[in-house]
């Protein structure tokens, strides 16, 4: 940050003396352009740091975490798994009939995806969430989603015995969805931790 202020303080300076308030507002910019692109990752580092959780018990097969996150498929509930690029994704059901009629009907305007990369060596799970906005159609067909770009965690973290998929995601059990994101991290969070494999919450 010293350096930052150094350099800053020496461009408004020189910029002020060459062109004016003008040529200062131009190098204001363009700082903080740099300034963000230095801090995202610096920030991604600290995170990965600070929001670290140790499993608990002997660490199952990478296969096995895997099929366990992936049976959330096979739960009557509003939430999906897939694998895509060495990662599985945890959303909302929205292309199910069912759930998005439901889904459209509280007025969600933003999908919230998971993403797991899975660490073998380390028995480790970095766990980000990509939030999208969503324009839902007239079906699950016609659904359309935007952006991206946002990538981060959600700090409403809650490690306990009753957040685990099985329990919250079981077959035939009524729950209510406040279709929020800690909804679908929780369960999946407390998940991999009782199975023995570390969690880091990240931005990517």
């Amino acid at each position: 940050m010293v350096i930052w202020s150094v350099i800053l303080s020496a461009g408004v300076f020189i910029f002020q003396e060459v062109g004016g308030d003008e040529a200062v507002l131009v190098f204001a910019l363009i700082a903080g352009v740099f300034l963000m692109g230095s801090f995202v990752p610096f920030l991604n580092i600290v995170l990965r740091k600070v929001l670290y959780f140790s499993g608990t018990g002997v660490a199952v097969t990478p296969e096995a975490l895997q099929k366990i996150l992936m049976d959330i498929n096979n739960y009557h509930v509003p939430v999906t798994a897939q694998v895509k690029k060495k990662k599985i994704i945890i959303t909302w059901r929205y292309l199910d009939v069912q759930w998005w009629e439901i889904l459209s009907k509280v007025g969600l305007k933003q999908v919230c995806e998971l993403h797991l990369k899975f660490n073998p060596q380390k028995k480790e799970v970095i766990i980000f969430e990509v939030v999208k906005m969503v324009d839902w159609g007239i079906g699950p067909t016609s659904i359309k989603l935007f952006g991206g770009y946002f990538r981060g965690v959600d700090f409403s973290v809650s490690i306990g015995k009753e957040w685990g998929i099985k329990e919250n995601f079981s077959l035939g059990k009524k729950y209510s969805f406040s279709f929020k994101s800690a909804e679908i991290l929780n369960p999946v969070l407390n998940t991999i931790l009782r199975n023995g494999w570390d969690v880091r919450l990240a931005m990517w």
